[in-house]
This record gives C-alpha cells, structure tokens and sequence, in this order.
C-alpha cells in the first residue's frame, strides 16, 4: 500500500509537469496574498473536537502560479465543557495541475503545538477536484510522513455554489470522511477502520468589494460509528463567521 501511494503521487506529479509544460495555461504572473480570520464556535478536525468554545482561526496566504503556500492557526479564546485550550499552527505547501475540469493538487501540511509537548505531525496529501458546472466532487487522501504510523484518511464530498448576485454567493456541501485502523488506533483510541463521519455544510459568501468577502457558515458533523462517538465526542454543529481580505 505505501509504494503504490508514492508511486502514484510520483506518476501524477511527473505527469502534470509535463502536461503543464506543453500546455499554455494562463497563471498569475505577480504573486497574489490574503488574509483570513474566522471566529467559530468550536474547533473540530476530521470529526474530533479539540475545543469547544469561542475559536479564532486566523489564515494568512501567498499564492504564485499554481504554488499555494498558507499559515493557518488556531486560537482558543475560552475553555468550555472540559476542553483545555488548543492552540495550534500548521504549514501548507500546494502546487495545481490543471487539465480542462479537473484539478490535482498534491501538498504537504505541517501541523505544529506551540504550548504542548506533543510531537508535531507531517501529511503528504493528494487532492482531487473536478468541476461539473454548479456542482464539483473533491477528494483528500491524506498520509502520514513523519509520526512512522502508516495511516491513511480519506475526506469525499459534493459541493454546489450558485451565484445568487453579484455580490452573493451559496455553497453547500455534503460528504463523509473515513479513517484506517492505524489513524483510529493514533488519534481515537480504537484499532478499526472506520467510516467515521458524515457531514454538511452551507456559506454565504458577501463581497464588499473585489478584495473584502463576508461569510457566515454552518456546518453538522454525525458520527457513524458508536465506539469513536464514545471515544470522542458525540455528533455536533459548528458556525462562524470569515473575513477576508485580498491584495
């Protein structure tokens, strides 16, 4: 399973340069920046909470041709219900091949623990999109590079947006996310694979201008399988609000 994943990532990558290399695929020529923060209710990730209570997820961005480069953190403002406060910062290195509708995008993401002594992880990661109109399908399969734990997650949805005027846009989105027996064993407790969750969500994007947008979004996660749940939370609803500025 680990040779045919790198085999794979390594086809596609070699593959794409060439396609991007032959192609005359118009891309930015000057780098493009922004700046995210979003205020929540909870942090949650892959169907885990790590804190519930008010979050800030502040998300600062670079992206130069099909490079992505992004520092997102994480910010707990209050402990709530037994949760300690989490704060974490994590690294993500992306680069896009594009062939007509669909888009790959091979990545590393770095997830770091500043007040903790908790070992930071690294994932290699290859995603997945193709556009059908209104409606796209994406898919995450994240793997394990640093912790020497072999896992694998997968994160499968189908997302519509429709553009409701020019300044308003909805997205929603519906999907599932599932778990080998090594990263339930790590990050759950539990030595099973698992479909671990399913969830929705839905945005309303507000474009002030071209650079400011305004987001308030929702979004329920409903775990499947009863031993995660009693391992881990039960099911939950997140909202929030997103600023964002580009320039």
């Amino acid at each position: 399973m680990d040779k045919k994943f790198y085999l794979l990532l390594i086809w596609i990558m070699l593959f794409g340069l060439n396609a991007f290399a032959q192609s005359e695929i118009e891309t930015k020529s000057t780098p493009s920046f922004s700046l995210e923060t979003v205020v929540a209710n909870k942090y949650a990730w892959r169907g885990i909470l790590y804190d519930q209570g008010l979050v800030i997820q502040p998300t600062l961005g670079v992206e130069y041709k099909n490079w992505t480069l992004q520092l997102w953190g994480n910010i707990a403002a209050v402990e709530e219900d037994g949760f300690a406060k989490n704060h974490e910062l994590d690294f993500l290195l992306q680069y896009s091949f594009e062939f007509g509708d669909l888009t790959l995008s091979p990545f590393l993401q770095l997830y770091t623990y500043p007040d903790k002594d908790e070992d930071s992880a690294l994932e290699l990661s290859l995603a997945c999109d193709y556009n059908m109109g209104a409606f796209t399908i994406s898919s995450i399969l994240s793997r394990d590079i640093k912790l020497g734990i072999p896992y694998l997650f997968g994160d499968h949805c189908i997302s519509f947006e429709k553009e409701l005027n020019e300044k308003l846009i909805l997205n929603t989105s519906a999907g599932f996310g599932w778990g080998t027996e090594k990263f339930n064993l790590y990050y759950v407790g539990i030595g099973k694979s698992a479909v671990n969750y399913f969830f929705a969500s839905a945005s309303l994007s507000y474009f002030l201008n071209e650079e400011i947008c305004v987001k308030p979004f929702a979004e329920s996660y409903l775990l499947t399988d009863q031993e995660i749940k009693n391992l881990t939370n039960d099911s939950f609803v997140n909202f929030g609000l997103s600023i964002s500025v580009g320039f």
